[in-house]
């Protein structure tokens, strides 16, 4: 996937709720540190001796390792099953980046009329050529209102996507970000938290309990291999 510095909560001008949170779903991916996903490869990777894990001894490493990041949620995890299948396939040559990304929830119906008009500037001037192509455009617009789609907000600031990841899964105190946000930790701690949890609700993602860094981390430590 492709990091990005902003993102919106669609992949165009229109979405509807499926797709948008789909979108806000794959930036929080692209948002997530790298060693997290060097974690999830190195607790997958079969021990030495193996061709590969048993798919129930995979859904169990997928488990903990989502749990130890409070990530257990249904859609990290296909996400990683997905990446730990092909990791698995490309093992023999060291492969494990990412690819791909989660995926547009619903097929895109094709739009009635589906073809803009053609341009005559033989017989037409620009601007009633332009005119025809507003038209078009309001048109095909009406055409999947009618079927749910609404307007795709503008770009949102990917700070809150940094502090999202940052409380999450790096168990950073509401109060330590909120001084970096703002300066002033006991007036801006409230307003982080409204970010992070009004972002994790769209995400479809339940939040940690406020655990000091000391438990986080004794909450991650790997399994051993059977």
């Amino acid at each position: 996937m492709r990091r990005r510095s902003g993102y919106r909560a669609g992949y165009g001008a229109l979405a509807t709720p499926d797709m948008r949170r789909e979108a806000l779903r794959e930036y929080f991916l692209c948002a997530l540190p790298q060693t997290l996903w060097e974690d999830l490869y190195a607790r997958t990777r079969p021990a030495s001796g193996r061709s590969r894990l048993s798919r129930g001894r995979r859904e169990t490493i997928i488990r903990q390792w989502a749990r130890s990041y409070y990530l257990d949620q249904p859609w990290i995890r296909e996400y990683a099953r997905n990446h730990v299948s092909a990791w698995t396939i490309w093992l023999s040559v060291g492969g494990h980046e990412l690819t791909g990304t989660p995926g547009v929830a619903d097929p895109v119906p094709a739009p009635t009329p589906d073809k803009p008009p053609a341009y005559f500037p033989a017989i037409e001037t620009t601007e009633q050529y332009l005119k025809r192509v507003h038209q078009y455009v309001r048109l095909v617009d009406n055409f999947y209102r009618r079927r749910g789609y609404r307007q795709v907000p503008q770009n949102r600031d990917p700070k809150h996507l940094r502090l999202l990841v940052d409380y999450q899964v790096n168990g950073r105190s509401l109060t330590a970000l909120a001084r970096e946000v703002q300066g002033h930790p006991d007036a801006a701690a409230n307003m982080v938290w409204k970010a992070v949890n009004r972002l994790a609700e769209e995400l479809g993602l339940r939040l940690r309990p406020r655990l000091k860094r000391t438990r986080l981390t004794q909450a991650r430590q790997k399994p051993t291999q059977d």
